[in-house]
């Protein structure tokens, strides 16, 4: 695996199933979902720190102690038309 500076956590929401749950990572074993944007960044803040410290490997040994970690949300939102 390549050693990065960031890592990226791509969440995704689950209409049928009323959830937000993270699609795709470069954080080994972070897999999470919950009802609101807010709880799952939540727990990505959380859990995220602990799963890099078990891949230590990954991070670049200059690391002042912050993870930057990009989170990108998708949501496609199904708008009705306004029938005239």
């Amino acid at each position: 695996m390549t050693i990065v500076d960031r890592f990226t956590v791509k969440v995704n929401w689950d209409a049928a199933a009323s959830v937000w749950y993270v699609e795709e990572t470069d954080v080994p074993g972070l897999v999470v979902e919950d009802e609101s944007f807010d709880a799952i960044v939540e727990k990505i803040k959380a859990l995220a720190p602990e799963l890099l410290e078990l891949n230590k490997h990954l991070l670049r040994s200059h690391n002042t102690g912050s993870l930057p970690i990009h989170v990108m949300a998708e949501q496609l939102l199904e708008i009705p038309r306004n029938h005239h």
